[in-house]
Parts: C-alpha cells; structure tokens; sequence
C-alpha cells in the first residue's frame, strides 16, 4: 500500500528537517485499516477541491520513533521507495543529532548561568 498510493518524504524546513510517511485514499476504511496495523499516525480528512474530485482521507505518520520502526518493517519489501526511505532515515538521524547538541548547548547554559 505504501509503495503504490503511499508517499515517504524528507525535506528540509528552516530549522529542521521534516520526514513522514502516509497514505491518501478516497476509502476511510483503508486509511483506518492502516492506523490500526502500524498502530502510530492521525487520519486527516481532505475535503476535494475541484468538481471532479472524490474527499479523501490521509494517514500520515510523523514521529522519529513510528517513522523508524514503520521504515524498519517496510524496508525489505520496497522498490520503488526505497532510497527515500534511506534518505528519510538520513534526515532522522540528523534531527537527532540537532536535538542532541541543542539539549548539551542548553544544559551549558544554564551550568554557566549557575556559575555567573
């Protein structure tokens, strides 16, 4: 499902890098159907835009932890995706590490702070 109507993205914002994997479907119940078996995501309803177009519903998974246990379990059965699953990875890491380094630069902060 994710390989074929599904979308894993990574893309860098301002600050940050953004990474999340979902699924859009004009069906509630195969949206549902996903966020019960993985368990992690939201379901957002996407009201159609133009005449032609059906409402449609999209899960999406965006928390470091789910996208990397999600990736973890897809990963051997992707094609087509599966470099931007490693470049999804990629970005995950490095937000990692930006939220580590922020947390040592705020703690030495504070211990300055203290000293001061």
């Amino acid at each position: 499902m994710i390989e074929g109507e599904g979308t894993i993205s990574h893309y860098p914002q301002h600050d940050h890098n953004a990474a999340l994997i979902s699924v859009t479907s004009t069906s509630i119940e195969t949206i549902a159907t996903l966020l019960r078996l993985v368990g992690a995501g939201r379901i957002i309803f996407q009201e159609a835009r133009l005449p032609n177009r059906k409402d449609a519903w999209r899960w999406t998974i965006t928390r470091s932890n789910d996208l990397v246990a999600l990736g973890q379990q897809i990963r051997p059965y992707l094609t087509d995706k599966s470099e931007n699953l490693k470049g999804l990875f990629a970005d995950i890491v490095a937000r990692e590490e930006r939220k580590r380094d922020l947390t040592i630069r705020w703690n030495q902060s504070k211990l300055e702070d203290a000293d001061g």
